[in-house]
């Protein structure tokens, strides 16, 4: 299945007969509680990379295991990594390892291996519009270091009060668009339609702004991109 058009029909995807991924309606979100869907987002999604500060505090190493070692060993001792991969999949599972020496996660309808594992993990960032790759690639230990402070200072940051969250998207595309889309019907659609909307919806008053300004003559036309600004062009959130 395209994940593309997957995430634009509002639709969930399909891994196998028997095992599809949430792609949650926002009225899904709202009766178990945004935050709660967070930290399910939070628990699965995040890599080695995105957790080095605190597999540093328990002595590991992030480099010396894959996201998806890292997932069922944590799985097998946290029952809130076990609710969050049931969110999303519907079901339970059971760590196994097979005659080959490979763990999989294991259940009477369906096998997870490592690939299957990150064809979900794909999906899970990519309906939440996560960055895809990692900030920055240490090359060196003062370099990593460095960057273990950094995102100290950052996830002390973090526990201010945020200024952007879903309660004020919801509230930007339907105020701010002209499709129909209101308080009543909004929370129909899935969690991949209100951020495409919304980063929609920014290109175009993007769009229109510079547009604006190029007929005023306040900026020149040679410095724009006109490809890169339409605002039919493609939205990146690894930038």
């Amino acid at each position: 299945m395209d994940i593309e058009y997957c995430m634009l029909r509002g639709l969930d995807l399909k891994i196998d007969s028997n095992l599809q991924i949430k792609n949650p309606k926002l009225s899904e979100i709202y009766d178990i509680g945004y935050e709660k869907y967070s930290m399910y987002t939070s628990f699965i999604t995040s890599s080695p990379y995105d957790l080095m500060v605190e597999l540093k505090d328990i002595g590991i190493d992030y480099e010396s295991l894959t996201h998806y070692q890292m997932f069922w060993n944590f799985y097998a001792n946290q029952d809130i990594y076990k609710e969050s991969f049931k969110y999303f999949t519907g079901q339970y599972y059971e760590i196994f390892k097979d005659e080959s020496g490979n763990i999989v996660l294991v259940n009477e309808n369906s096998i997870i291996d490592e690939f299957k594992f990150n064809e979900i993990i794909y999906f899970i960032k990519r309906i939440n519009y996560l960055r895809l790759k990692p900030e920055y690639n240490p090359g060196n230990k003062t370099t990593l270091l460095y960057l273990m402070q950094q995102k100290r200072k950052r996830a002390k940051r973090r526990k201010k009060k945020e200024k952007i969250n879903l309660e004020s998207i919801i509230s930007s595309v339907v105020w701010f668009s002209n499709n129909g889309t209101n308080l009543n019907n909004i929370w129909e659609l899935t969690i991949s339609q209100l951020y495409d909307g919304y980063f929609r919806l920014n290109k175009i008053d993007n769009y229109d702004k510079i547009m604006n300004a190029l007929y005023a003559g306040t900026i020149e036309k040679s410095k724009i991109d006109l490809e890169e600004i339409n605002w039919s062009s493609i939205i990146n959130t690894d930038n």
